[in-house]
């Protein structure tokens, strides 16, 4: 193969062009390159098409009026666990606590210990600056959690280590 280089000039530029000059042997070899290449493609084009065939159809099952249904009905099931939940909290805490809850986030007490707690609005709760560790079940509704951390750090406030 012999090659050869040539110039182009349009409005973006100066360019140059390489043209080759193609054996007989060459150009069976290339064909045979780019044959394989497409067989190549095409299987992985088809792997491909029947991923997507497949995930084509577990989206739609899941866009189902069944499983919507269902996710409608256990949003309710939550929302109606959240309100319980808040009013729960409400009786327990009293409703000027639970209005200091609501606007600044957080609530003090002290425990047994005659230490200082803190439980603020997203469940963490801190031994004065330092956060025990308590891990909150994602299912639990938060004021659920807020009631069971108030009486649980309260009465046994040294079960609770500090996170690391």
């Amino acid at each position: 193969m012999s090659e050869s280089f040539k110039f182009s000039v349009n409005d973006k530029g100066l360019f140059s062009v390489k043209e080759k000059k193609l054996s007989l042997r060459g150009i069976l070899g290339k064909r045979a390159r780019i044959q394989s290449k497409i067989l190549e493609a095409q299987e992985k084009l088809r792997h491909w098409q029947t991923e997507l065939d497949g995930l084509q159809r577990e989206l739609e099952a899941l866009n189902s009026p069944v499983v919507n249904d269902w996710i409608q009905h256990m949003e309710q099931l939550k929302l109606g666990a959240e309100k319980k939940a808040q009013e729960l909290l409400r009786g327990f805490v009293g409703e000027l606590a639970y209005q200091k809850i609501q606007k600044q986030g957080y609530v003090n007490f002290t425990a047994k210990d005659g230490l200082h707690y803190k439980i603020n609005r997203k469940g963490h709760v801190f031994r004065g600056e330092k956060q025990l560790c308590i891990i909150r079940p994602s299912e639990l509704p938060l004021p659920d959690f807020v009631v069971a951390a108030l009486v649980n750090v309260r009465e046994s406030p040294r079960k609770f280590p500090l996170r690391r």
